[in-house]
């Protein structure tokens, strides 16, 4: 399908992170035509990449209250329970947005269907996963995403010769795809010794292509922490998200994984941004939270729930944490008196 130009104009935009500049776009081209459901659901979509979920979530209402079924909507709704970690919220709402007129899964695009794979695929229930690749491969067989994603469920489920026949042809198809190369990779290291997959990984990563692939790096970070070299995976996911800084999945990581070395203050580091980003998180709070009270005390995570308000008013359940640490600041406070 053709985009407007103005659609061409915000894509471009996101593209080159210019986020607020897309949004002015679309939100004058939406004070001409206040009425048009796809102008608010684009709108709807770019608010919520932007962490503005209050604004996001009342334009879906405004949308689903007209058209309930409307695809678009549907699937920002998804995206939105995503982000704040309600998992069957958020499949139920990609599932929604796969339904046809006739309640049948018509509109079953590639990214609905790499959603609930991925939401399926984080409860546990990969058979359903795949279930949902395959009847989306049956409309879009040569979508790469779909079927690297499939081979991964593959492997997942314990099917190794199938996933690997598959990550071999998205290779050989194309040998510049990182994603499809780290995967064949991982699936070829199955049930070799941690120091026969580093060996290779070392020799992948002494060229310039492999140095230059974040899949490569991710891949020597999960096998540095199965090998409990934790320090050297922070130090790999920190490589991966310096090429690729998109996103703070790889800081998470790091910090996950410098915590489990010891090096609070490295964790710290990498901790803060995700946090900030996205405050309801309960394992990078939880981690991060840790570590603060540990290096900084307990007044440094005070600010930090200060400034995660400040960026998200919205955010109603973060006074409620703030309060279980001010309680927590002044039990230990008042312990610290006691001994003294």
């Amino acid at each position: 399908m053709t985009r407007s130009p103005l659609l061409e104009r915000v894509f471009e935009l996101k593209s080159k992170g210019r986020l607020p500049e897309a949004l002015r776009e679309l939100e004058t081209a939406l004070a001409q035509r206040p009425d048009d459901l796809f102008l608010k659901a684009a709108t709807a979509d770019l608010l919520a990449r932007m962490k503005r979920v209050g604004q996001a979530r009342q334009l879906v209402d405004e949308i689903l209250s007209v058209d309930p079924g409307h695809q678009g909507a549907l699937t920002v709704l998804g995206e939105l329970h995503l982000n704040s970690h309600r998992l069957a919220e958020a499949l139920e709402a990609y599932r929604a947005a796969a339904l046809d007129g006739r309640g049948e899964t018509g509109r079953l695009t590639p990214f609905v269907a790499r959603r609930q794979a991925q939401v399926l695929k984080q409860l546990g229930r990969l058979d359903d996963a795949s279930a949902v690749l395959d009847r989306a491969l049956l409309a879009h067989p040569d979508d790469r995403s779909l079927r690297c994603l499939r081979a991964d469920l593959l492997y997942k489920r314990g099917m190794s010769d199938e996933a690997l026949i598959e990550a071999q042809r998205l290779v050989d198809q194309d040998p510049d795809d990182r994603r499809a190369r780290s995967l064949l990779l991982e699936i070829r290291s199955s049930g070799r010794s941690a120091e026969e997959v580093s060996r290779e990984l070392e020799g992948v990563l002494a060229t310039s292509v492999g140095r230059a692939n974040p899949e490569m790096w991710q891949l020597k970070a999960r096998s540095a922490a199965r090998a409990g070299r934790f320090a050297e995976a922070g130090e790999s996911y920190l490589e991966a998200h310096r090429i690729r800084p998109s996103g703070v999945f790889l800081l998470k990581q790091a910090g996950f994984a410098f915590r489990k070395a010891g090096d609070l203050k490295r964790a710290i580091d990498c901790l803060e941004t995700p946090f900030l980003e996205d405050p309801v998180d309960p394992y990078v709070r939880s981690c991060l939270f840790a570590c603060v009270r540990t290096e900084c005390g307990p007044a440094r995570v005070l600010e930090l729930i200060d400034l995660a308000l400040a960026r998200h008013p919205d955010q109603a359940s973060l006074h409620g944490v703030r309060k279980k640490e001010e309680h927590r600041a002044s039990t230990i406070a008042w312990a610290g008196r006691s001994k003294s």
